[in-house]
Order: structure tokens, then sequence, then C-alpha cells
């Protein structure tokens, strides 16, 4: 379950709007989808949703689990996501809808539900969590450890100026073929951790010796060298 989960009241209605994330893995493509949940001691016949932080901005889709009978949109403005559901009939208690956030799904970072509406006049704002760190410049930080005999650790700072642009973060070894894509597709300005567990994209593992890691995001470029060792 993902924090910030959000439970809404008024009248006889509760509802309890939650997220909870899993990762499907595809050769050549990874998404992250997120089940939408909403209960409650009453009838839901609409939800709203506003989804903030994280890759919120990365929000590309919206499968209602009640199929064609839920008339619903979702959109990304200034960076958040946003849902709309409704229905003649209730809709059925538990996961509601799938959202799906677009891009590598080791990068992509869980975005937290920071307001919601169940009906027509029940609304709340959940927490805010402390606002990221948000450096000067962007950096690639040198991996970590190095040398390496598992998983390492990449650190990638975004700044405003970077923020939203294509990023891509990839593992290149010496002959300057790519062994690995760590990640793909718009970062938020901060900093972000990503990690290699020195496995190829096949899910073999990497055989010892040199290879780079190669950041682009917008005009910012940076390689750093690491060394694999068994």
């Amino acid at each position: 379950m993902l924090p910030y989960d959000l439970s809404v009241e008024g009248g006889a209605l509760t509802a309890s709007l939650k997220l909870k994330r899993h990762v499907v893995m595809e050769r050549r493509k990874d998404v992250v989808e997120v089940l939408y949940v909403a209960t409650g001691t009453a009838p839901v016949w609409s939800v709203e949703a506003r989804l903030e932080g994280g890759s919120a901005a990365a929000l590309s889709g919206l499968t209602p689990a009640d199929g064609g009978r839920v008339l619903y949109a979702h959109n990304v403005v200034d960076r958040n996501g946003r849902v709309a559901m409704g229905a003649a009939e209730p809709l059925r208690a538990g996961e509601v809808a799938l959202l799906r956030l677009a891009g590598s799904g080791e990068a992509l970072e869980a975005p937290r539900l920071a307001w919601a509406r169940a009906n027509a006049t029940v609304a709340a704002t959940g927490p805010r969590p402390p606002a990221p760190h948000v450096p000067a410049a962007a950096f690639l930080a040198p991996p970590a450890p190095n040398p390496a005999a598992g998983a390492v650790t990449v650190e990638l700072g975004i700044s405003g100026r970077e923020a939203g642009a294509d990023a891509r973060v990839r593992v290149i070894d010496i002959a300057g073929r790519v062994v690995r894509t760590l990640h793909r597709g718009a970062l938020a300005a901060g900093e972000h951790r990503l990690t290699w567990d020195l496995r190829d994209g096949d899910g073999r593992p990497a055989p010892a010796g040199l290879y780079f890691v190669q950041a682009r995001v917008g005009a910012f470029a940076a390689t750093r060298r690491l060394t694999v060792v068994h």
C-alpha cells in the first residue's frame, strides 16, 4: 500500500480512497499500474482525485473496473494527475480503476493522493510531505558502491530547468552497447535514486568489467565510470 491514503467523510458516507502499486515488466517496455480503491458505508456514484508528487505527471491511462457503464476522464495539469469517474449506478466497492503511469518501472516514484471527492459534496485534502530538495543545477552522482559486486545506486539531480524534459539513464558497456536502461521518460525536479542490479535487459548477470552510466535530460548530459567485479 502506498503512503498518503485518504479518507473522506460526509453524512452517511465514509469513502476510503487508496492507491496500490504493482509493476508490470515487459521486454523493452516498463509501466507502473496503480489500483485506485474506493469503498464506503453508502453507495459511491462518482469519484475524483488529484495525484501530486512522484511520477504523477506520467499518468497516461485509466481503466474503470466496471467497464463501459462508467464515464471517466484523466489528464495532467501543472504536473498533477487528475482522474474523474461516474456512473448512473453505484460503483462497485473496492478496486474501481487501474491507473497507468508510463515510464521505467524501476524509476517511477509513487504519487500521493493529495485530494479526492466522493459523490457531489464530499471532499478532503491529504497530508503534504516535505517539499523535495531541488538542486540548482542538474547532476549525476558517481555510482555507489564502485567497484560493485551487488546492486548499484545512482543519484540523478533534476533542476527546475530540466523538470519535465525527456530523461534517459542507461548503462553502457565498453563496446558502446546498451546493457540496461534504468529510466526513460520525464522526471520532476528533485533528486532521484536509481538502482542497477547488475543484470542486463534480459535478466542475465552482467560480466565483470568496465561500464559507463550515461544520463541525458534535456540539454544536460553526463557519464560516470563503473567497475563490476564478481
